[in-house]
């Protein structure tokens, strides 16, 4: 092999090595650091799979990693760090009824539900996976709020369209259509509100960050809708007063339903 071909060689071999590198993210830099997953163990040989399904990485995550990546959008957080790793340490992420902090102590996978501790001599292991037959394999953890919540949001946006359109265009009909709209848009949040209240209390997200801005002016959309519903049933209105009301009741009904689609796409 001449020179040229030797150094053309290893020219490829330092560009492995260093795409290699880059492509264990500082997520994993972040875990071991802190963990210290023991030598050998299947942890610390899954690399990326402690939070992914394959060994590249990518947009595909195990429970563990969904739960990660949940964590980070509610917390807004650009990368993993060590108290976010802590806050789910209790969490039994695969639900194979061991803690996450229980299985990576072990040098177990915490979002592999078939990667756990055996357990202890005389105390058989609670199988905390959800049977076909319970009542939470038919509610999932999110209780049909990202279902919900579409009504109320559609619903009394496109009322208060209707009823602008119709006052600029004085047109009773589309004013009447309007009632309608923020009527139901109005009732439809009293589904909405208690579902997204049991997706967060089922999931275990921390009230902060977009969660809490999202729950406060989901909250205060509610009572604001429900008010200004009851108040277009008594008939046309036409005072300057309810038009701000609707225009802001309107913005905010807007505005919750983007931090709660900031906690689902980012």
């Amino acid at each position: 092999m001449n020179v040229a071909n030797r150094r053309a060689l290893g020219v490829i071999g330092a560009v492995a090595i260093w795409a290699a590198a880059l492509a264990i993210p500082p997520y994993w830099d972040t875990f071991g650091e802190h963990y210290k997953p023991p030598a050998g163990s299947a942890l610390f040989k899954a690399s990326c799979m402690t939070c992914h399904t394959t060994m590249a990485g990518g947009q595909h995550h195990n429970a563990y990693g969904k739960d990660i990546k949940a964590a980070m959008r509610t917390r807004q957080l650009p990368e993993v760090t060590i108290e976010l790793l802590s806050n789910l340490e209790s969490k039994d992420s695969d639900h194979d009824g061991f803690t996450n902090i229980e299985e990576i102590q072990g040098g177990f996978l915490p979002g592999a539900s078939t990667s756990h501790p055996a357990p202890k001599e005389g105390q058989p292991r609670v199988e905390k996976a959800p049977k076909a037959n319970e009542v939470s394999q038919l509610i999932p953890p999110h209780s049909f709020h990202p279902l919900a919540v579409h009504f109320p949001i559609a619903l009394f946006i496109f009322g208060a369209f209707l009823e602008f359109l119709g006052k600029w265009r004085r047109n009773g009909d589309l004013r009447r259509f309007a009632i309608w709209n923020l009527g139901f848009g109005a009732l439809a949040s009293l589904i909405a509100v208690p579902t997204g209240i049991a997706a967060w209390l089922r999931v275990g997200f921390s009230l902060e960050g977009n969660l809490l801005i999202h729950f406060i002016l989901a909250s205060a959309a509610t009572v604001l809708m429900l008010a200004v519903a009851a108040w277009r049933r008594k008939g046309e209105l036409d005072s300057p007063f309810y038009w701000i009301s609707l225009a802001a009741t309107t913005s905010i009904v807007a505005a919750a339903g983007h931090f709660g689609a900031l906690m689902v796409y980012g």
